[in-house]
């Protein structure tokens, strides 16, 4: 029998709850080394039945960044057990990926109002926001792959591209 249950995450809300739809509690906030801060602007999208990633967006949670508004780009995966509490493992970039400078290329830079989709154990995430010096918006048209299972992010080459926004909305169809 598939269960189907609702996540309530987001935004700044304290809370982070897994409820079936009946009402039952079935875990949340248990954790190997998170939860992760709160955000706003953050991708969230399921990449297989039982994981979801959440990247990026932006923070002024006091345990991120000690209060001040900014932009985090980091990558996290929520389990949902079945059997136990869903837990969150950070996903820590591999390689040259995990030695992070201004010039770095090997991951996406931490934006938020990014669109993102699931689709084949992968997370596809397009354009976005992010704040350079002076708090100017800089709208981005880029898209990246992680695979959470290698910990790996892949630029793709687009031959043609939109124009840079934020605020996108992308959703792949279902395989039946």
């Amino acid at each position: 029998m598939r269960r189907i249950c609702l996540l309530a995450l987001g935004g700044f809300a304290a809370a982070q709850n897994i409820v079936d739809l009946p009402g039952r509690k079935i875990g949340g906030n248990a954790s190997t080394d998170g939860p992760p801060c709160r955000r706003k602007g953050a991708v969230f999208e399921a990449v297989d039945v039982d994981k979801i990633v959440l990247f990026s967006g932006k923070t002024k949670d006091e345990h991120c960044n000690a209060g001040h508004m900014s932009l985090v780009g980091d990558a996290w995966l929520l389990e949902l057990n079945p059997r136990s509490e869903a837990s969150w493992t950070k996903i820590e970039p591999r390689g040259a990926a995990a030695r992070r400078s201004p010039a770095d290329i090997s991951r996406p830079s931490p934006r938020w109002k990014s669109g993102g989709a699931g689709l084949g154990n992968k997370l596809y995430v397009f354009a976005g926001c992010n704040i350079k010096s002076g708090g100017k918006n800089t709208f981005l048209d880029d898209l990246w792959v992680l695979d959470p299972a290698t910990a790996e992010w892949t630029a793709c080459l687009l031959y043609t591209s939109p124009s840079p926004r934020d605020a996108t909305l992308s959703r792949m169809p279902s395989s039946a």
